[in-house]
Formats: structure tokens, C-alpha cells, sequence
């Protein structure tokens, strides 16, 4: 080979920048990285938003589940004693009518019997109670009770009277 006129090619060196050193590689290396941070940020905040709706839907049927429980609670014992009173008047029979009075016979007539005394009385036959004791004036009595009429027995004179509902 000889001398050749022939040129050869020059080749000329590139000088290869490490990424660091270019500003494009770097910018979108930061990109990337800020973008995957974004990422992981959303899907952080994402997770968030979704375990407190989670929590706060619990809360609302928990507070709903609630409701409803005592909204039946409450309805069955309104139910009760709704029960419960019908059973007192059916016992009380004619007593247990609004404007109902118990009378005792005295030496002069029948005279109304004090409030004291009714609410004593009631409360002892509405407990199915048809002979009792109760206090009234100072004085104990022995009550015997038969549907609307009955007799009232002083404990220690032993006189008996004659109650009547009107």
C-alpha cells in the first residue's frame, strides 16, 4: 500500500457528556422523579380520601344502626307501657274511668274519698291486690275490693263501711 492519495476519513472524537453534565438528562431525570413523587403523593392522598370515606360511612350507618335500635326500643316501650296501663284499667274496671270518684258511706251519706286515699286504693287493685291495707287520715284501713264496689275496715275499731265508684 502505498501512498494513496486517498484521504481517510477523519473521524472526529464526540465527547459524551456524563448525564449529570447535560442539562436535558438532568431536567428530565428531575421530571421523572418529581413526577413519580406527584404520583406517589396522589395515590397517598387518594388512599387517605378513601379510608376516611370509608371511616366516615361506617360512622354514619353505625350512627344510623343506632337510631334505629332505640327508635324500636323506644317504640316497644311506648308499647309496654301502653300495655301496661290498658292491663291497670281493665283491672281498676270502673275506677279507672277519667272522672271516676270512690265514695265511702258514712253516718250522713256517701262523701267523695281523698286523692290520697283513691291513689292508694288504685294502686293496690291495678297490682290484682283485691284485700289490702292502706293509710289514710292517720288511720289504717283494711280494704276488700270486688270489681266496683268494696269495703273499707278500720284496722283497730274494726267498723266497716261501704265504698262505691261513681
Amino acid at each position: 500500500m502505498g501512498n494513496c492519495d486517498c484521504k481517510e476519513p477523519q473521524v472526529q472524537d464526540e465527547i459524551i457528556s456524563p448525564p449529570e453534565a447535560n442539562p436535558v438528562l438532568t431536567d428530565t431525570k428531575v421530571t421523572n422523579a418529581e413526577m413519580e413523587k406527584e404520583k406517589v403523593k396522589k395515590d397517598h392522598e387518594a388512599r387517605q380520601k378513601k379510608e376516611r370515606e370509608e371511616k366516615e360511612q361506617k360512622e354514619r350507618e353505625r350512627q344510623q344502626k343506632e337510631k334505629k335500635d332505640r327508635e324500636q326500643r323506644e317504640a316497644n316501650e311506648r308499647a309496654e307501657r301502653e300495655r301496661l296501663e290498658r292491663e291497670r284499667l281493665e283491672k281498676l274496671g270502673p275506677l279507672g274511668k277519667p272522672g271516676a270518684k270512690l265514695q265511702v258511706m258514712l253516718e250522713d251519706g256517701w262523701k267523695d274519698c281523698d286523692q290520697e286515699q283513691v291513689k292508694q286504693m288504685c294502686d293496690q287493685i291495678a297490682g290484682g291486690m283485691p284485700k289490702f291495707g292502706i293509710t289514710s287520715r292517720g288511720q289504717m284501713y283494711i280494704i276488700e275490693w270486688d270489681g266496683d264496689k268494696g269495703t273499707q275496715t278500720h284496722a283497730t275499731t274494726k267498723k266497716t263501711r261501704q265504698l262505691r265508684v261513681v
